[in-house]
């Protein structure tokens, strides 16, 4: 079932090197014991931000959860544009799933790669105009 998941990140992966406003795609696979797996990514575009993420998967039944991600969204600078994580806070955050926004860190579900791609691709559209 992680080889499954594993696929399918690849597809979405494969399937955006090819767009226009990507420069460049990495991905690393990991299986680990137990039914668990990590995935760890970089993908840079044409203005130089890059998306680096990474998700750490565990097989419960017939289920995948997530335990831990991160899709880290950085500009050619290096500053952040967006994170999204579900990483412990202190102070504690009232919600695990969140999303940094350059000062303020708001409440968000877990998302998927292809919906950060889709946001990352929307962003470098608007900065067009």
């Amino acid at each position: 079932m992680i080889h499954n998941y594993f696929a399918q990140i690849k597809s979405v992966a494969d399937r955006y090197s090819c767009a226009p406003f990507v420069v460049k795609t990495e991905l690393t696979f990991e299986t680990r014991s137990g039914g668990q797996g990590y995935i760890r990514g970089r993908i840079l575009f044409t203005d130089d931000s890059e998306l680096y993420f990474k998700e750490y998967l565990d097989q419960i039944s017939d289920k995948i959860d997530k335990i831990m991600y991160s899709y880290h969204y950085q500009n050619a600078n290096k500053q952040l544009l967006f994170r999204y994580g579900n990483a412990c806070h202190r102070p504690a955050l009232a919600w695990n799933e969140h999303k940094h926004v350059q000062d303020q860190i708001i409440i968000s579900l877990s998302p998927d790669l292809e919906s950060v791609l889709l946001e990352i691709y929307e962003k470098l559209n608007k900065n067009k105009d």
